[in-house]
């Protein structure tokens, strides 16, 4: 053994208590790191999780919204994954599940804008449009033919379309709340052949009509109470209400 090692044996012999501070020392760094230079989270000298740390995964989730220059066709559930990093869609968004028995759109969590029409169209099991709730404006909007939607509260977010709203067809849709946050609608706005539809009151919110509003043929649908709406909704161009035949109270 040389000088120098035997000098440093009997240096390290003075410090009995070594190992226990470097226990100390790990410790103070968060415990030890596995093979890939990660925390070992089974460890005793784990620190307690962080209360930053969900702010930290907030940020993150935010931060993974894109913009998706892009337009959609949606066929089966399948093909709404790819959608939920989009914040917009510059494109077309068409949802035609006419096989499917899919009854509610997932979460889309990013999604605020459309650019172009969304279409909901021939969704036969298509119960409610949840999925769609941080959607805030769209370029337009036509759902017909859905005979299984009962709402369609998850536009509850919805401010403004670009252009026409149309709304025909949903033998199951029972009112129009979902649209009580709308203040502005260009080109057109037209409601018919609603079967069921008994209640418009979600549209009284309404600031400005750019166009034309027809509201006519829901069998279930009180005339006087489709012309008291009606009256009610500043409009640019024609207004025409006619063959609503529900009884009214």
């Amino acid at each position: 053994m040389s000088r120098r090692a035997a000098d440093a044996d009997r240096k390290w012999a003075w410090w009995p208590g070594l190992p226990f501070l470097l226990l100390l020392l790990l410790a103070a760094c968060g415990g030890p790191l596995d093979s890939d230079n990660s925390r070992n989270d089974d460890s005793p000298f784990s620190n307690a999780s962080n209360p930053d740390d969900d702010d930290d995964d907030d940020d993150d989730e935010k931060a993974a919204c894109v913009p998706c220059d892009m337009q959609v066709r949606i066929t089966t559930i399948d093909d709404f994954e790819p959608l939920v990093i989009c914040e917009t869609v510059t494109g077309a968004f068409l949802v035609q599940m006419t096989g499917s028995s899919v009854n509610t759109i997932p979460d889309l969590p990013c999604l605020t804008s459309i650019g172009s029409t969304l279409v909901i169209q021939g969704a036969v099991s298509l119960q409610n449009l949840d999925g769609f709730s941080q959607l805030t404006q769209i370029g337009a909007m036509i759902l017909e033919g859905n005979e299984s939607l009962v709402d369609i509260d998850g536009l509850a977010n919805l401010e403004q379309t670009d252009g026409a709203l149309h709304v025909s067809d949903n033998d199951s849709l029972l009112n129009l709340d979902g649209l009580a946050g709308l203040s502005s609608v260009r080109t057109a706005l037209m409601i018919n052949d609603n079967e069921v539809l008994s209640n418009i009151d979600g549209l009284r919110n309404l600031e400005s009509l750019s166009g034309n509003l027809f509201i006519f043929e829901n069998a279930n649908l009180c005339q006087d109470h489709a012309e008291e709406v009606a009256d009610s909704i500043p409009v640019s161009g024609v207004r025409g209400v006619s063959d609503n035949l529900g009884d009214c109270p």
